[in-house]
């Protein structure tokens, strides 16, 4: 079984936050970009479910944590929250904490090597591409809308 996670590149502000509306774009520090994705299924414990992070600063400096997971097929009962957040290395450090939670792995090895373990009952992240940049004459992020298909079961 697979499932189809649509986001708009590793740039891509997900479009629940609405805070693309204000210009606001992924927060990129010592090269790393501050967006993942997440899937988990496993069909004897009826799990399949998803899981997004995000640090998105808007103009003017305002910095918002966005974390969203839920089941599959059932948005009404997802764990939602955006939070305004102050200062960006505690951010920072709150995206990582999430991230430990979530997959049971530490943030910077997986962001910079690609290097996980995939633990049992934990969620995996879900690689995606950074874009296209329309600069370069490429199609907007939100024409885009890359699909990302994951094998979930």
């Amino acid at each position: 079984m697979y499932l189809q996670l649509k986001l708009y590149g590793k740039r891509g502000v997900y479009k629940d936050t609405r805070l693309q509306e204000e210009g606001g774009e992924i927060l990129e520090k010592d090269g790393i970009l501050y967006n993942c994705a997440f899937s988990r299924c496993d069909k004897g414990r009826e799990l399949n479910d998803y899981c997004i992070m995000q640090l998105i600063v808007v103009p003017e400096n305002r910095l918002h944590l966005y974390f969203k997971k839920g089941q599959v097929g059932d948005d009404e009962k997802a764990e939602e929250r955006l939070e305004e957040k102050e200062n960006v290395d505690d951010a920072v450090k709150e995206f990582a904490q999430l991230f430990k939670e979530v997959t049971g792995n530490e943030f910077e090895p997986w962001e910079r090597e690609k290097k996980i373990q995939k633990k049992h009952t934990k969620f995996y992240p879900v690689d995606m591409d950074d874009g296209v940049d329309v600069r370069h004459g490429g199609l907007g992020l939100r024409q885009l809308g890359i699909a990302v298909w994951v094998h979930s079961c």
